[in-house]
């Protein structure tokens, strides 16, 4: 027996399995690679459609305050004009058209409630507080009312609170600051 060809053959078996084994380990580190990129791909696809999704959500969560919101200021009028049109069928001494100014003013009055509820469950406690005295000072209105917080100061705080909460330029920030009245300071 040939000693050197037993040990070439050997040898050549011995390199041919190392080979072998690390061609498959060699794979295995591919395949684990290619999980793993697969894995990080598929984990930022889905951090992106989480993005959108929320975007969208965000999105039409301002879409539907702007309208309860523009529903709420529409119904706010409406009980100002029914109120005042009361004040002025109560001072005309005519029984019917009062009756029918009062039942305008009470059908305003439940939708301006209506729509508050709805303004309870989508905007910030500033808006409902704002929202509510706004309410009260249209349902309370009177042509010489002279009170600091009238219907119309009230409305306009109310509108400013409302742009507020939906991200809307302020006061400011549309017309610039207010001018200088002149007063010290």
């Amino acid at each position: 027996m040939d000693w050197g060809n037993v040990a070439a053959g050997a040898i050549t078996g011995i390199v041919g399995l190392a080979g072998i084994a690390g061609t498959t380990w060699q794979a295995k580190r591919g395949r684990e690679a290619q999980a793993a990129d697969l894995k990080a791909s598929l984990d930022a696809a889905a951090g992106n459609l989480r993005l959108g999704i929320d975007a969208e959500s965000e999105r039409a969560r301002l879409a539907e305050k702007r309208r309860v919101y523009g529903q709420y200021l529409t119904a706010l009028s409406e009980m100002f004009t029914a109120a005042g049109v009361v004040k002025a069928a109560g001072s005309t001494g005519d029984e019917g058209a009062k009756l029918a100014a009062t039942a305008a003013q009470l059908s305003a009055a439940n939708g301006l409630a209506a729509l508050f509820s709805e303004i309870e469950l989508v905007s910030p406690y500033e808006v409902r507080l704002v929202a509510n005295h706004a309410r009260h000072a249209a349902h309370d209105f009177s042509p010489d009312d002279q009170r600091p917080f009238g219907y119309g100061e009230a409305r306009a705080n109310l509108v400013w609170a409302m742009r507020d909460d939906l991200g809307e330029p302020g006061p400011e920030e549309e017309h610039g600051p207010a001018p200088d009245q002149g007063q010290p300071g």
